[in-house]
Parts: C-alpha cells; sequence; structure tokens
C-alpha cells in the first residue's frame, strides 16, 4: 500500500507543476511539504558533507602561530645552542601527516678558540624517540657543511624540524634539543 502511495505522488509531482488544475489544493500542500522535506534532507546531507571536509583540512593543516616563545637550550662545554620556537604547524598531504617546527636556533661560542658547526648535527628530540629532521628555513635548498664560528660569538640560524607525524602544542613540553656530538 506504501509503495503505491508513494508511486501515485511521483507522479502528481510532474502533474503538479505541468497542469496544476488537475490536482486539488490539499494535494498540492501535501505534494509541497514533501518536496521541502527532501530538499531538505539534501541539504543537511550536503552540509555535512562540506562540514566533514572542512573539519579534516582544518585537523591535518593545523598552524600554531605561538603566543609564548618556547625555549630549548642544550650546554656543552664549549657552546650553547638555543632554540627558540616560532611556528608549529602539521600538514595532511595524501595520507600522511608531517609536522614542522619553525624557529630560530642560536649558537654561542664561548670558548676562546674557533670552533667547526654543522647544523645537521642539531635535532629535536619528542619522548626520547622521534627524532626530527632539520632544514633552513629559506626558499633555496642549502647543502649543509661545516662553519668555523669564531672565538666568543654567537650565530643566529632560521630552521625548522620535520616530524612524520602530528605534534600538538602540547606535547612540545617533551621535546628536547640534541646534538650528535653528545
Amino acid at each position: 500500500m506504501q509503495s503505491v502511495m508513494a508511486q501515485n505522488e511521483l507522479i502528481l509531482l510532474p502533474t503538479l507543476f505541468f497542469n496544476p488544475g488537475l490536482v486539488s489544493k490539499q494535494e498540492k500542500i501535501n505534494s509541497m511539504k514533501k518536496i521541502l522535506k527532501i530538499f531538505q534532507v539534501l541539504i543537511a546531507i550536503i552540509s555535512i558533507s562540506i562540514g566533514l571536509y572542512y573539519a579534516d583540512t582544518l585537523i591535518h593543516n593545523l598552524k600554531y602561530v605561538t603566543g609564548i616563545y618556547h625555549t630549548f637550550t642544550l650546554i656543552n662545554d664549549s657552546t650553547h645552542a638555543v632554540f627558540t620556537l616560532r611556528t608549529l604547524e602539521t600538514v595532511k598531504r595524501d595520507y600522511f601527516h608531517r609536522t614542522f617546527i619553525y624557529g630560530t636556533l642560536r649558537i654561542e661560542n664561548y670558548s676562546s678558540k674557533n670552533i667547526t658547526t654543522n647544523l645537521k648535527n642539531y635535532s629535536l628530540l619528542l619522548s626520547d624517540s622521534l627524532k626530527g629532521e632539520i632544514y633552513y628555513d629559506s626558499y633555496a635548498s642549502y647543502i649543509y657543511q661545516d662553519e668555523i664560528q669564531s672565538a666568543k660569538s654567537f650565530k643566529n640560524y632560521e630552521v625548522y624540524w620535520a616530524f612524520d607525524r602530528i605534534i600538538f602544542p602540547s606535547d612540545i613540553k617533551n621535546v628536547k634539543l640534541y646534538t650528535r656530538e653528545d
């Protein structure tokens, strides 16, 4: 009985639009209410789909500009390295998440002799297991090489580290500055 009624209502729709004089006023109202419900359901489905798409985009493309700068310090015999975090950004590409931690690495030479430094020796370590790769924060690629740093001097480098997972601002407290020289 229900399917026969549904078929009759579907037949009424063209009649309603193309020959409205053959349909009673109550049938027109009922048909318009059903059409309105169908459009409401379609709009709800489309809205949910768009919302899920943007939620996925927001969740997987996060950028935190830190108002309070986080600083990580590493002290050796003759050098003092300080990394100041500027931005934490998480990006989803295809099915993979990458987090980029941007900031300034300051290497200070406290000794009375020149020292040799190489940025490739510095890493950020998360929870003693996940190590990030360091990169210069520039438009051009850079070949890492040993650099001579004068006695009693410092040098600032704009760098970032890349991690192959999501790192939230709350995870930052577990990050340590690490060097291969340790």
